[in-house]
């Protein structure tokens, strides 16, 4: 009988995905923040530092989907450990190698950890809680990813100002590797390729995904495709159509993502009194209404309200879908989460390069009517799967 569904146990696990997810969110960042002075260390260019970061996604793309399968031969504690001890071999390395191309292998490396630790907090959620305590949990991970990504720059910025090398940036991080070691040595980890009943704690067979799965996908598909694809070019888009400075226009990219942040939080705590696949509808229409007020915003203070709003509206609809997916089915597998989590990792890439041909060839206003297009195909998806809902009783 196992006994990771304990209350004290649970609390630990949360805490560890927690963990998990806000170095996640600081790793994802650390490559906007570095290029510079990556360029700088290795007598390169800024758009050559950039290719080169680009090795850590592909990296981290890779694990985000094998990581499914992964599980069915390592154990999750061991995933984490093996995970942070090549990562801290990584930063070491960084220390020691004169070649840039060198630097993407690392880079890559690095990547492929962090896919593992992409999914296995979301997963990790997915197994040990249902129904609404699933939802909740899950949105509380990406307001935990939101705050790595916000405050870290900060510290990051901070150290690069007062001339420490972007190795030593890298390796504050290992200080919460280590607490995440400590949260994982005290927790019992759950085995993710069993899917064990939630009331009787009996071992079950996974269950068969219906076409609600894949509608679901497609939500989130389009969803990453419209929001990646504004702000991906937020600050250019606000300099050249409101004429703004950059730094004026930097505070609205920032304050995209406060209030994503603080979308997290409010879902976190709404989606115990509003069902998940409802108010995944409600946010997408009140980001389809944000991209109107965006297109038709003339000054600064009405864009920054407008572009506050979006990052409301955008803050549930990922983590939110990932428990509305899995509640499609009685017994989720890691695989389910790996499809979603890979699906929304090609879509931010994708939301990249297409949006950077749309602006090229029709201009950076069109980039809003096409993200609000396919904002509107994200809740027309949606819709169609709350009239063929199978939410299963857990």
């Amino acid at each position: 009988m196992e006994d990771y569904r304990s209350k004290a146990n649970l609390i630990k696990l949360t805490i560890l995905s927690y963990s998990l997810t806000f170095i996640v969110g600081i790793a994802v960042t650390l490559p906007f923040l570095l290029k510079q002075p990556v360029a700088a260390h290795f007598n390169a260019s800024l758009e050559a530092a950039g290719t080169i970061f680009s090795c850590f996604m592909f990296g981290m793309l890779i694990n985000e989907f094998l990581n499914g399968y992964l599980v069915k031969y390592i154990k999750v504690k061991q995933e984490i450990f093996l995970a942070g001890l090549v990562f801290a071999a990584c930063v070491i390395a960084m220390f020691y190698i004169n070649s840039i191309y060198t630097f993407g292998v690392l880079l890559f490396i690095v990547g492929l950890c962090f896919g593992v630790l992409v999914h296995i907090p979301n997963t990790l959620i997915v197994h040990a809680f249902d129904k609404k305590i699933r939802s909740v949990k899950l949105n509380r991970l990406d307001l935990f990813f939101s705050i790595g990504s916000f405050v870290y720059p900060f510290i990051a910025g901070a150290m690069l100002a007062s001339l420490f090398s972007f190795q030593q940036v890298y390796s504050t991080v290992l200080v919460i590797v280590l607490f995440i070691f400590f949260m994982t040595c005290i927790s019992k980890l759950p085995d993710l390729d069993s899917a064990s009943d939630n009331t009787t704690n009996t071992n079950q067979h996974f269950s068969k995904w219906n076409i609600n799965i894949f509608i679901v996908f497609f939500v989130l598909i389009f969803y990453f495709l419209s929001y990646i694809s504004f702000t991906y070019w937020i600050v250019d888009y606000l300099t050249s159509i409101l004429h703004i400075n950059v730094q004026a226009a930097n505070t609205g990219y920032a304050m995209f993502w406060i209030f994503y942040g603080i979308g997290c939080f409010i879902s976190s705590f709404a989606v115990q009194y509003i069902k998940v696949g409802k108010y995944i509808l409600y946010s997408i229409i009140v980001s389809f209404i944000a991209y109107i007020l965006v297109y038709y915003s003339v000054n600064t203070i009405m864009m920054y309200i407008s572009i506050s709003l979006l990052g409301l509206g955008c803050a549930t609809v990922y983590s939110s879908s990932l428990s509305f997916g899995s509640l499609q089915i009685l017994h989720p597998s890691p695989r389910l989460m790996s499809f979603y989590i890979c699906g929304t990792g090609i879509a931010t890439w994708l939301g990249e390069i297409c949006s950077s041909y749309v602006q090229s060839a029709y201009g950076i206003k069109s980039i809003i009517i096409i993200s609000s297009l396919l904002m509107l195909v994200a809740m027309i998806l949606q819709t169609v799967v709350l009239l063929n809902q199978k939410i299963v009783k857990q």
